[in-house]
């Protein structure tokens, strides 16, 4: 009966001794921690953000430049016009209704300042 019980302790001191070790090894976060990781995501967002707008104007750049050589004042073949080689009704369609094929031949410089993306 005495060695049962010394293998019953010896049971239980190991068993506290693993946990000791489980509880040091897998406890939570600390907040210094969590601060870091935050202050981490929240430079990631920039960058990421950053980068959006970065290849967002390169891809306007491009798009313009594949169309027109970024000439404002280019018509093509079929009626397409400025920069990016609009059509009437896709202007329309995006919300500058009085900007017509006939109006920007008549004055070219007709698209505002506004409409123009800056590079």
């Amino acid at each position: 009966m005495g060695v049962f019980i010394n293998i019953l302790v010896i049971k239980k001191m190991v068993l506290a001794i693993i946990f000791c070790f489980i509880t040091v090894i897998c406890s939570g976060p600390e907040i210094d921690f969590r601060l870091r990781l935050n202050k981490f995501r929240v430079i990631s967002e920039d960058i990421e953000k950053e980068n959006r707008e970065s290849e967002f104007s390169r891809f306007i750049n491009d798009l313009g430049y594949r169309e027109s050589k970024n000439n404002w004042l280019s018509v093509n073949r079929i009626g397409c016009f400025g920069e990016w080689q609009f059509a009437e009704s896709t202007l329309k369609y995006l919300g500058f209704r009085k900007i017509t094929l006939k109006r920007f031949r008549k004055i070219q410089t007709f698209f505002q300042e506004s409409c123009r993306w800056r590079h």
